[in-house]
C-alpha cells in the first residue's frame, strides 16, 4: 500500500465517500519518518534552502549556499526525519573535543582502542601531520586514504586497527559518514563559523 504521496497524487487520491466516523490514529513516529521521506526526496537545492535557516539559527553556517553546507548535504540527507536534525550532525562535525571523547569513553570502541594502544599511536601520528600541514594537504586534495597508507605503514596497523581509531581521533565518533567528507566540510567551515575540532581543541 503506498505511504507517500506528492500534493498532486493526494488530491487525486482523497475521497470523501472514505471519511469514517472512526477516529484517526496519530502517529508521531510515523509522521516524523514520512518527513524524513520527503526531505531526502528534496534536490540539493531545495534541501539547502530547506536546512539553511535551521543551521544558521545555531551558527552553524550563514545560509544554506555555503560551500561547507553544500558538500555536507549528502552527509547530512542520510539521517534526517525534521529539518533540525541536521543541526546535531553538523555540530557534530563541527566541534567535538578530544579530551572529552577520550575522558569519557563509554563507546566499546573507543575503550577498545584506548586498552590496545592503537588510539594513542594514531592520535600522535595524526598530531604530527596536523602540525607539518599534510593532514591539512591531504583533506584539501581529497587523499586522505593516501595519508592513511602512509600512517600505516609506519605504525605497523592495518584494516579496522587503523581505521577505527583514525576515526575516532579526527572525529571523536566510532561510527558516522565518511571521514574524509567530515573532515572537508571542517576544512571548508573554517573561517566562515566556529569552528573546533579535536587536534585544535
Amino acid at each position: 500500500e503506498k505511504e507517500i504521496y506528492t500534493v498532486e497524487e493526494l488530491s487525486e487520491a482523497f475521497s470523501l465517500d472514505r471519511i469514517t466516523k472512526s477516529p484517526a490514529i496519530f502517529d508521531l513516529d510515523k509522521l516524523k519518518w514520512m518527513n524524513g521521506q520527503h526531505l531526502r526526496a528534496l534536490d540539493d537545492s531545495a534541501l539547502a534552502d530547506v536546512l539553511g535557516p535551521v543551521l544558521s539559527s545555531k551558527g552553524l553556517a550563514s545560509s544554506g549556499s555555503d560551500e561547507h553546507v553544500v558538500v555536507a548535504l549528502p552527509l547530512l540527507r542520510e539521517k534526517l526525519e525534521l529539518a533540525e536534525d541536521a543541526t546535531d550532525e553538523m555540530s557534530a562535525m563541527l566541534g567535538y573535543s578530544f579530551e572529552d571523547t577520550i575522558a569519557n569513553a563509554s563507546d566499546k570502541n573507543c575503550q577498545k582502542e584506548l586498552e590496545s594502544g592503537g588510539l594513542k599511536k594514531v592520535a600522535d601520528a595524526m598530531l604530527a601531520r596536523h602540525a607539518d600541514g599534510s593532514l591539512g594537504a591531504a583533506i584539501s586534495e581529497g587523499n586522505l586514504k593516501g595519508l592513511l597508507k602512509d600512517v600505516g605503514k609506519e605504525l605497523e596497523l592495518k584494516g579496522k586497527g587503523l581505521f577505527m581509531p583514525t576515526r575516532i581521533v579526527l572525529t571523536g565518533r566510532s561510527s558516522g559518514p565518511d571521514v574524509g567528507e567530515q573532515l572537508r566540510v571542517v576544512s571548508l567551515a573554517e573561517g566562515a563559523v566556529d569552528v573546533c575540532v579535536g587536534l585544535d581543541a
